[in-house]
């Protein structure tokens, strides 16, 4: 089994469709070629999250935005309308900040001068997407947004000692 990464690193697209109009035989349309993560009303609007099913488990945001094109293609007339009536069409890349911690320590003590404990730091987390999904996204309405999720790791404060 594989080691989940500790540094940042990409997690899935979800594409994100909000409307004034109940987005219900949209999200139907959606359902047999998408996972469906919401569907209904927030903030006085519908709202349609959808993510891509069958990819394979390390699927580069580029192929997953790829797979989602092809959800919205296969849509019905009807669904293409409420898909074309939509505020907004986003293709969210959603990352993870990782929890990866690396120890300071400062030498010569006293001196300002700090440097990592150890040899072992975070690999930096970088994606490119090419000219042609660009325009494909551009050319059915959507849009992309970026979305990284901050460590979940929490260190406690410490607490003062109580005096006897």
């Amino acid at each position: 089994m594989r080691e989940p990464p500790s540094g940042p690193h990409f997690i899935t697209v979800d594409l994100d469709v909000w409307s004034r109009q109940d987005l219900a035989v949209l999200a139907a349309a959606m359902e047999p070629q998408g996972f469906l993560q919401f569907v209904g009303k927030l903030r006085r609007k519908f709202f349609v999250s959808v993510e891509a099913k069958s990819l394979r488990p390390q699927a580069s945001p580029e192929e997953t935005i790829w797979a989602l094109l092809q959800v919205v293609e296969s849509l019905s007339p009807r669904a293409r309308r409420l898909w074309k009536r939509a505020e907004s069409r986003v293709f969210n890349v959603g990352f993870d900040a990782g929890n990866f911690l690396t120890l300071m320590h400062e030498r010569p003590v006293g001196s300002g001068l700090w440097y990592p404990r150890g040899r072992k730091k975070a690999d930096p987390c970088e994606t490119s997407l090419g000219p042609e999904l660009l325009r494909a996204v551009a050319k059915v309405g959507g849009t992309i947004t970026t979305t990284i999720y901050p460590p979940r790791h929490q260190v406690p404060s410490r607490r003062r000692k109580r005096r006897s």
